[in-house]
């Protein structure tokens, strides 16, 4: 509803250089100010923002970002965080009123995490950058993170999806890991972004069958073929679509990137999908192509819309 924001920096050096933090912020109505809002660690103590508490350098705490619809959850990634060798870091905060706080504390609560190695699967080459992209849907209850260097080879890619499942009490309610993990072969720079729909008849707040939903991911660097033959324009990029079905996440699509002819170097290096989106029913996505190059300027960039015609 436009009334919190999170806010980082993540080459900020408080904890360590380049490790990053996050602030945060609530609308005041009354004085037309944003108020700071702190962080309501797990035992209940408080602080001003968010720092990674982690050995080494680097980490980027907020180089990725994404707050729920309706403002309960964020999800905070730490692609680079190096005390396991750049495998990544994700946590899951939620937000909570005075009356709905076990600590009776207004704040951004921690809720979930996958730290490093202990909770991610890691790649021989250990450069997995877990958490390069994220996506929540409306209510936080489904997240998504990428691995762009995840896999057998250094930037091969790799996305994980996951969804709340309520026990019977909030310490027996976990992230749980939604359909396979979807990774493809001989690609390069998978999951460089990602975006998740939401699922056909989702209802807000209660476990449900999550078949349906879509989610959309670029491959930045991906080779460019004209039917089977393999073209050499650099790294013309590439847009998967993936749907879940019993559990299975299924390909629907994969959208090339364009074949336009520029100057200088005739459209090569155009990075399709190095942005996506995806419409709440997943019905229309859009890509970014930042390298789209026209006859008059280099790197001109355009966005395409994509419609799913059922």
């Amino acid at each position: 509803d436009g009334t919190k924001i999170a806010v980082s920096s993540r080459d900020d050096n408080n904890n360590g250089t380049q490790n990053g933090a996050v602030w945060f912020y609530n609308w005041n109505k009354t004085t037309s100010e944003w108020d700071a809002v702190g962080i309501v660690y797990y035992d209940g103590t408080t602080g001003p923002y968010l720092q990674l508490g982690v050995v080494g350098n680097g980490a980027e705490l907020g180089m990725c970002m994404e707050m729920s619809n309706d403002g309960t959850h964020l999800i905070i990634s730490a692609p680079f965080s190096n005390s396991n060798n750049n495998v990544g870091f994700i946590k899951i905060l939620e937000y909570f009123t005075v009356d709905t706080s076990e600590y009776n504390k207004e704040g951004w609560h921690f809720k979930h995490s996958w730290n490093n190695s202990n909770d991610l699967p890691t790649s021989n080459h250990q450069n997995d950058y877990w958490g390069w992209s994220v996506s929540i849907n409306n209510d936080g209850r489904i997240i998504a993170f990428s691995g762009r260097g995840h896999g057998s080879y250094e930037s091969k890619g790799a996305v994980l999806v996951y969804e709340w499942k309520d026990g019977l009490s909030y310490v027996d309610s976990s992230y749980v890991q939604l359909g396979n993990k979807i990774e493809l072969n001989n690609t390069n720079m998978f999951g460089q972004a990602i975006q998740i729909s939401e699922p056909p008849n989702y209802i807000s707040g209660v476990n449900t069958n999550s078949s349906g939903i879509r989610i959309v991911i670029g491959e930045r660097n991906g080779d460019f073929y004209d039917g089977e033959t393999l073209l050499n324009v650099g790294e013309r990029g590439k847009v998967y679509v993936f749907e879940l079905s019993n559990n299975i996440w299924s390909q629907m699509n994969v959208l090339p990137g364009t074949s336009f002819e520029g100057s200088g170097t005739n459209g090569n290096n155009t990075w399709f999908g190095t942005s996506v989106a995806i419409s709440k029913d997943g019905n229309r996505i859009a890509v970014g192509e930042p390298g789209y190059k026209t006859s008059r300027h280099d790197d001109t960039g355009i966005v395409h819309i994509f419609d799913y015609n059922i």
